[in-house]
């Protein structure tokens, strides 16, 4: 997934970032101004704000990027343990709030949440038939057996799983995979799907990822049911003469 991390403690943020591994890709804005510029131009799963922002408050960040139509979730990092802080940051729009002495564990899951909430699906797995995907563990069970899936194979179902039934485009995957770092061509993104669909197919979910022509991916509700086929006719209005 892709987040934006708003803080001027570099050191803090990159132990955020830290806790995420290769899970997510993190951008890392220090100046207020900038950091709204850039969630009203381009697309983050979620945003986590610093509450220690000098020369800006917290909530004053969250109001403007409300103000602006952005709906992301956003993950408020408190340096103080009062009751009145949390509340005044979920009043102007903050989703969730954690103390800046955060478990690595906890912020991974919390965030997970957030982003699986925001996207429509209030359970940590996703079922299509046969087919159980596992947010919590990054795993997808065929009929009770785990897929071996890498990292990015996993990260390509969960985009998927997380837009069900929109189509998604090449790009909307390198964004969500490599976040507009270091993107390999576009192909890649071919690559792993056919790799994926084997890995399913093996299993007996081979009808879980549909192509769309010219324009991307698409993972169903209900896989498509291949149309019947043509029965041939073997009536036949024959008058057949028979002699004795």
């Amino acid at each position: 997934m892709r987040l934006l991390l708003i803080t001027s403690d570099r050191d803090f943020g990159a132990k955020i970032a830290a806790a995420f591994g290769n899970r997510a890709t993190c951008h890392i804005e220090g100046a207020c101004s900038e950091a709204i510029d850039l969630v009203t131009r381009d697309e983050f799963d979620a945003l986590l704000i610093d509450s220690a922002i000098p020369r800006a408050s917290h909530l004053d960040v969250i109001r403007k990027i409300r103000a602006e139509g952005i709906s992301s979730p956003i993950l408020l990092m408190l340096d103080v343990n009062i009751p009145a802080a949390r509340i005044d940051a979920f009043m102007i729009g903050a989703d969730d709030v954690m103390p800046r002495s955060f478990v690595d564990a906890e912020m991974v899951v919390r965030i997970n949440n957030l982003v699986r909430r925001c996207n429509g699906h209030s359970q940590p797995t996703v079922k299509l038939g046969a087919v159980t995907i596992d947010f919590n563990q990054r795993c997808v069970f065929v009929n009770g057996r785990s897929a071996e899936l890498t990292a990015k194979e996993f990260d390509v179902v969960e985009l998927l799983a997380l837009r069900r039934g929109k189509v998604l485009s090449k790009e909307n995957f390198l964004n969500y995979l490599y976040g507009g770092l270091n993107e390999p061509e576009v192909k890649i993104i071919d690559v792993f799907i056919c790799k994926l669909r084997k890995k399913l197919a093996h299993l007996g979910a081979s009808d879980l990822i549909t192509t769309v022509r010219g324009k991307g991916y698409v993972l169903r509700d209900t896989p498509p049911t291949p149309a019947p086929t043509a029965r041939p006719n073997f009536s036949m209005n024959r008058s057949v003469a028979y002699q004795w």
